[in-house]
């Protein structure tokens, strides 16, 4: 179990915020810092997001907190400040002061198993979330995102392999 503390500049003082594994720390607009926290080992896992005040000194304030629909996984902090989250069921959108109450768009049940690691957003609104075996491009469109999987070409489509919980290549 991981934990959260602040600290003086020399050490010689701590407080302590929250007991949880801290997964990332991001700074936001206005002050505001966001703190994303996970248990991935859980089935299912889960995980939290804070938003806490800048602290002062060893005083920090906790203006906002709300569980997540699955393990915070990669984030990527957008110009206007607000921050895209995937967890390992979903897409997420953070502004300064709180996430939305659900998320921007949901995965298949599949794909908590991929474990996505990494996230980057154009300036189009196109998002691609890398992830284990693939790379998942959303795109926008009137009701949400487009999903496009990218695949290497010696493999053009998969399957899932229901035992194993994983994909593979399927051949034409």
């Amino acid at each position: 179990m991981g934990e959260l503390w602040l600290t003086n500049p020399d050490g010689s003082k701590t407080k302590w915020i929250i007991s949880e594994n801290v997964r990332g720390i991001v700074p936001l607009n206005g002050d505001r810092i966001l703190v994303l926290s996970a248990w991935v080992a859980m089935i299912p896992d889960y995980g939290k997001e804070y938003i806490f005040s800048n602290p002062i000194g060893l005083n920090i304030k906790l203006l906002y907190s709300t569980r997540l629909d699955g393990a915070p996984m990669a984030s990527t902090k957008l110009p206007d400040g607000s921050v895209l989250l995937v967890t390992t069921r979903s897409l997420h959108a953070i502004t300064t002061s709180e996430s939305q109450k659900k998320p921007e768009h949901r995965f298949p049940d599949w794909v908590t198993a991929q474990y996505p690691n990494s996230i980057v957003a154009r300036p189009d609104g196109t998002i691609f979330i890398g992830m284990r075996m693939f790379v998942l491009r959303l795109t926008p469109n009137p009701t949400g995102y487009s999903e496009d999987w990218l695949l290497p070409n010696s493999c053009p489509t998969f399957e899932l392999d229901e035992k194993e919980l994983d994909c593979v290549c399927k051949s034409r």
